[in-house]
């Protein structure tokens, strides 16, 4: 076939109609590009998730709500506290203080509001934490178990008094079993006042080798003696 010819000509070369030699020639290209494909490097795919690339950074970085303070619970012993102060809210605490952010003293305060409506003064027990204005989560270790504790993030006036920035959730510590707080207690056992012979009861019992037992047991049960048998 010479280079140039018309589809018509090579139709009739082929003895095809136009029409049969166009649908051929579509369903030849429309074949070779599959197998282009086919035959091409695999793509993987990356799931969405993988896309984004705040969820493989080390560093600790918080979105979401701002002006929050969240406490959680690591186990019976230990609570994690984390907190996001918006720039406006940092703005207007400097313009109140009439401060600048890194020189405030902040501090976070652990309550135990345990059977409370805790309205910011009473509490079993207050821990405070002094903190650096720019940390924004702290571990809590050595609480109680079987506590409720709550969580306030703040600074001071110049008369001492804490000013609450943000107040957390109400977290309770995991209970300890009851087992491993119990004393183990050795039981022996005591000798009888009245004599340290050996009763009948405190006996092992040996089967005496005259007691014939093979002729009652029939390998399934125990057949009982009858008045009569040998």
């Amino acid at each position: 076939m010479e280079a140039g010819a018309s589809y018509r000509q090579m139709a009739e070369a082929l003895g095809l109609t136009l029409g049969q030699f166009r649908y051929r020639l579509q369903k030849y290209r429309k074949a070779m590009e599959e197998i282009a494909v086919t035959q091409a490097e695999p793509r993987l795919e990356r799931p969405e998730w993988k896309e984004d690339s705040r969820l493989w950074e080390e560093e600790w970085v918080q979105t979401g709500i701002e002006d929050r303070l969240i406490l959680m619970a690591k186990d019976p012993w230990t609570l994690f506290a984390h907190w996001r102060v918006s720039p406006l809210q940092q703005r207007l605490v400097c313009r109140h203080f009439e401060s600048e952010w890194g020189r405030l003293p902040f501090s976070l305060r652990l309550c135990d509001v345990t059977d409370l409506h805790y309205d910011g003064k009473h509490a079993h027990s207050i821990r405070v934490e002094n903190t650096h204005p720019l940390a924004d989560r702290y571990w809590l270790a050595g609480v109680t178990p079987g506590r409720h504790y709550l969580a306030e993030w703040g600074t001071w006036t110049l008369e001492g008094h804490f000013f609450t920035l943000l107040c957390s959730n109400v977290v309770k510590t995991p209970r300890i079993l009851e087992e491993r707080n119990r004393a183990v207690l050795k039981m022996e056992p005591v000798a009888s006042e009245k004599t340290t012979a050996t009763t009948d009861l405190e006996k092992p019992f040996y089967p005496d080798i005259a007691d014939r037992w093979n002729d009652r047991f029939d390998g399934y049960t125990w057949v009982e003696k009858k008045e009569g048998d040998r």
